[in-house]
């Protein structure tokens, strides 16, 4: 009462004065409709709140189902045998309620106190499985804590526990596991999808360095500008910035030659062909008609995926079958001599005396029958680097060839596809990323993980490079792939080869007109 009086008198005054002001009921009416206009273009704090997610009536439930599973997966119980309280075949049953792993005095095969209401744990300390979740009830990230006797240091102890939390969350995408021994404690983080939509086209890269793909955002220290077509809205182009996963070449790289392996349509022959088509990139074409970097490729299957290069600048072969592979594999190897020697001369020492030269073989184990084990593909693996020669190898996952020699010298490895957990730790190594298995887990082409010297295993995601003939492809996609290749230089009539039954059906009218005074090098 004592605070309103004052309130209502000056509310009695100042209706006073603004009736005996002249137009004073005029003014006071614009006031008042200034001051609802400016208050209905206010925003609403209640609307903003009501703007994030909001929780499911189901989420709580799924949540909560998760975590049982986790820890009673996770749980030892009395007479288990398993580590980390997995059972083992003979082991008995579980009790009812679940028990708690590493908390309260629990350890693996001990006794520790039953749990009757689980609450909150994702307030708790004292449970084991602790986490973040989404409105819709799924994990955004773990942290399992674990029993110091559990032996996080044993690969397939950790593959254990990585594969029943993989299938425990329902997640199907890539996930993270980061084991922190001196805390006992295990992080896991479901990963979102990598940008999709992004096709071939001129990069902004250092020199000597080729874009791979692109990566998760902390897995690099910069951004590329990249042209992004959504897959759902393919006139909805706009420019975006990326993390690309660069890999480095030249003589000067620690990982000079690159091995891409994958299942069949993961996008193995499209890495291939975006890492040639980089390698060919140039601005401004010598005025002198040399070339800079010449490419020697091999098409394996035959498929013509590569007949687009044909009497091209900078392309110096492109074979298929075996004898045209097996030919060109030896007079690589006789030119790897030839640089050697000219680069130890008085005239070659200290300068670049010849082009760059990249060997693509693509499938090789199909024209060669024993693959990357071929001496010949050994001894450029050998000694390619100090001639100045790329070696870029791509295969199927299970066409490999068993002796692992090759391995020594191909230490930039790529995996595409869903081949599983331990046929991509084979070529990557040791690596905290964990492909999503199950159901409808298998990645989109041209997904998966790469592993450069020195930088870990990342998630990748190469650009969309399809074959020009490819009538499956969009066709935006396959025009991109044609402005990026190097001009003509022989007329398509002279540079087709007389062997080959059939040659692709061209995209349409032609994008590139050959070059009628153009001429190609003299071998």
């Amino acid at each position: 009462m004592e605070r309103r009086g004052p309130v209502v008198a000056a509310v009695l005054v100042g209706t006073v004065l603004l009736y005996l002001m002249p137009a004073g009921t005029l003014l006071a009416g614009i006031a008042v409709s200034v001051a609802l206009v400016v208050a209905g273009l206010l925003p609403d704090p209640e609307s903003e709140d009501s703007a994030e997610p909001v929780e499911g009536p189901g989420a709580a439930a799924a949540r909560e189902r998760r975590l049982t599973m986790l820890r009673e997966a996770l749980t030892p119980w009395p007479g288990g045998t398993g580590p980390f309280g997995f059972p083992t075949a003979g082991d008995p049953e579980p009790p009812s309620g679940p028990r708690m792993a590493g908390g309260d005095g629990a350890g693996a095969g001990g006794d520790g106190p039953d749990e009757e209401d689980p609450g909150d744990p994702t307030d708790d300390d004292g449970q084991p499985v602790r986490g973040t979740f989404d409105h819709r009830g799924r994990p955004v990230a773990l942290e399992i804590r674990y029993p110091g006797c559990f032996p996080d240091w044993d690969p397939p102890a950790r593959e254990r526990v990585e594969d029943l939390v993989t299938r425990r969350l329902g997640h199907r995408g890539d996930v993270r596991f980061d084991w922190d021994g001196e805390r006992g404690v295990l992080g896991v983080r479901p990963a979102d999808p990598l940008p999709d939509g992004i096709g071939a086209q001129p990069f902004v890269t250092p020199t000597d360095t080729v874009v791979l793909g692109f990566t998760d955002p902390g897995s690099g220290d910069r951004t590329v500008p990249v042209r992004r077509v959504p897959p759902d809205d393919p006139g909805g182009e706009a420019v975006v910035a990326a993390t690309p996963l660069m890999w480095r070449t030249g003589p000067e790289s620690p990982t000079p030659h690159l091995l891409v392996v994958g299942e069949p349509r993961s996008g193995v022959s499209g890495l291939l062909r975006s890492v040639v088509l980089q390698a060919l990139r140039r601005e401004e074409p010598p005025r002198d008609g040399s070339v800079e970097v010449e490419v020697a490729v091999v098409d394996g299957d035959g498929g013509g995926g590569w007949e687009f290069l044909r009497g091209r600048r900078g392309i110096r072969a492109l074979e298929y079958g075996p004898v045209g592979a097996g030919a060109l594999v030896e007079w690589v190897v006789a030119e790897t001599e030839r640089r050697l020697r000219d680069r130890g001369g008085p005239h070659g020492h200290g300068k670049r005396a010849h082009p760059a030269l990249w060997v693509v073989l693509d499938r090789p184990s199909v024209p060669l029958a024993a693959g990357a084990a071929d001496p010949g593909v050994r001894a450029l693996l050998r000694r390619g680097r100090a001639a100045g020669i790329t070696v870029v190898i791509g295969e199927q996952i299970d066409h490999l060839p068993p002796d692992p020699e090759w391995a020594a010298d191909l230490r930039a490895r790529v995996v595409l596809g869903g081949p599983g957990a331990r046929a991509t730790a084979a070529v990557t190594g040791p690596s905290p990323w964990r492909p999503g298995e199950g159901p409808g887990a298998a990645p989109p082409a041209g997904c998966g993980f790469a592993r450069l010297d020195g930088t870990g295993t990342h998630r990748l995601r190469v650009p969309v490079t399809p074959a020009p003939d490819d009538v499956t492809a969009p066709g935006e996609w396959r025009r991109a792939v044609l402005a990026l290749a190097p001009e003509r230089l022989v007329p398509l009539e002279r540079a087709a080869p007389t062997d080959r039954a059939e040659e692709p059906e061209p995209l349409g009218p032609a994008l590139v007109t050959p070059t009628p005074t153009g001429r190609g090098r003299e071998d």
